[in-house]
């Protein structure tokens, strides 16, 4: 925390973070304690329409659609973005919380008006080394970076070390009584996709922990996905699992929200949902393949999280990619294929999750 000099006056920021969905929920720690400790200041956050279901019941903290793909695409669109922006009336910095070529523009734009720029420092250098082998140590964590900005401005700076989805209780009522939870039932969440292949652990395998925990657990498992290819998937998965329920096909994202903060606990891989989930207060296993909770992206609630990985020891190619972006250069994608759902199992049972 750190004094400030504009806590006597209304302050307005305006926050630029695009995507991804995990990245936009790691914020929210950050802006929500920063608007509880600064009762004067206003957020408005340029990011994609439907990452709003995270800011909800954020107070003084407003959304700013932005579809990079119409209204806002090249550089045209970019321009009118930066009018749009300043047509919702004075603000007094604009803070650069993605560092990109789009955020750079808009940041030059704003800044030839005269408005002052705090930018992300992503620590890309170190990201490199610990790629190359370099060093191997946990790097900063993604929210950490993000207060890292504020903590450069005259304005006190907090995080609340609890959990960050507030949930509407007339909605999560309404919820439960469409999907009702049976007494001593289990609720676990699985999640069994990311974006890129070399975050994912083979569907069969994943299939396979089910069914072991399904032998020593009343549960019911809830399953999160995504596009077209993965609701094909999700209800191929449900089929196996009588009363399982396919989440994207179902809910909506607010829903989706609402019924993570219920879950008992959350079976993930590197993806957005184990932010989700752990930013829900929720138990969380992470499978990590060739990325690694050392980049900064793990779960935000370590104390309540279990990483489940291949360690360096065994495989010292580990990690191969921040993001999960390329191919394994092993060629036999060992990093996941080694993590059989027997040890993950073992793992699982033994920090006492199921």
């Amino acid at each position: 925390m750190q004094n400030s000099d504009l806590s006597e006056r209304p302050v307005h920021l305006v926050v630029l973070r695009f995507s991804a969905i995990g990245d936009v929920a790691l914020t929210l720690p950050v802006l929500r304690g920063l608007l509880i400790i600064n009762p004067t200041l206003k957020i408005t956050l340029v990011s994609n329409p439907m990452f709003g279901a995270f800011f909800r019941d954020v107070d003084r903290l407003q959304l700013f659609p932005a579809d990079f793909k119409e209204k806002y695409a090249g550089l045209r669109g970019l321009y009118r973005l930066s009018k749009d922006l300043a047509a919702i009336g004075d603000f007094d910095y604009v803070i650069d919380l993605h560092g990109v070529i789009r955020s750079y523009i808009l940041c030059l734009l704003f800044s030839i008006k005269g408005k002052h720029i705090y930018r992300i420092d992503k620590g890309r250098k170190d990201k490199r080394d610990l790629i190359k082998g370099r060093i191997f140590h946990p790097l900063k964590h993604t929210t950490e970076r993000y207060l890292d900005v504020f903590r450069h401005m005259p304005l006190k700076t907090w995080i609340p070390f609890d959990s960050y989805f507030n949930m509407d209780p007339e909605s999560l009522e309404k919820l439960l009584k469409r999907f009702p939870k049976k007494a001593k039932e289990s609720w676990i969440g699985i999640a069994p996709f990311s974006k890129h292949h070399l975050k994912n652990w083979s569907l069969e395998y994943m299939k396979s922990l089910m069914r072991m925990i399904a032998k020593n657990v009343n549960v019911r498992f809830i399953i999160f996905g995504g596009g077209p290819k993965e609701l094909a998937e999700i209800d191929r998965m449900t089929s196996d699992f009588p009363g399982s329920m396919n989440a994207a096909r179902d809910l909506n994202f607010n829903e989706e929200l609402d019924l993570i903060s219920q879950l008992d606990v959350m079976i993930s891989m590197d993806s957005a949902n184990m932010h989700m989930a752990s930013l829900a207060g929720v138990k969380t296993v992470t499978i990590w393949g060739a990325t690694h909770p050392y980049a900064g992206f793990s779960a935000y609630h370590a104390n309540n999280s279990l990483d489940i990985q291949i360690t360096k020891e065994e495989l010292h190619c580990r990690p191969c990619t921040v993001f999960g972006q390329g191919t394994c250069h092993r060629g036999d994608f060992a990093c996941m294929n080694w993590l059989t759902p027997e040890k993950v199992y073992q793992e699982i049972r033994k920090a006492g999750f199921v």
